[in-house]
């Protein structure tokens, strides 16, 4: 989504789209750059250096320069990540039954989660502490 936002924009004469598209890269570099190493598809990381590709064919190689960079470091840290873990034997792994962190897991499932326990602590709330359902007299299921 924000891929296609920035190329859409980027191109623009006017000078709003072309600021809307700035401000569109770097929220795609924030997001590269909080990529949990566990996010770090193929398929992720074949969309940004396709990305990469088209800004230096558009001339905009400070920006390929920074996305590229934030893209290595991360790629570089799962490489690390990986090669340590296959140094250490299968019982400093933690392939025992071990709890798991909140690094195991992807953002989208965490939050996932945090929304149902939301919404099952909604549901516990009381009809007659919601003003408008209460003045207008509605009842819940």
């Amino acid at each position: 989504m924000t891929n296609s936002t920035y190329t859409t924009f980027c191109h623009s004469p006017d000078t709003f789209k072309k600021r809307v598209s700035k401000n569109t890269f770097f929220v795609l570099v924030r997001v590269v750059d909080e990529l949990c190493l566990v996010e770090l598809t193929e398929d992720i990381l074949k969309q940004l250096m396709d990305l990469v590709f088209t800004l230096v064919c558009n001339g905009e190689l400070s920006l390929a320069r920074v996305l590229r960079k934030n893209i290595l470091d991360k790629v570089e840290q799962k490489k690390l990540l990986r090669y340590t873990n296959s140094l250490k034997p299968l019982a400093a792994r933690g392939v025992s039954a071990r709890p798991g962190t909140l690094h195991d897991f992807r953002s989208h499932e965490i939050a996932d989660q945090l929304t149902l326990l939301d919404a099952e602590l909604f549901y516990k709330i009381e009809v007659q502490y919601f003003p408008f359902f209460s003045l207008v007299g509605i009842t819940l299921l």
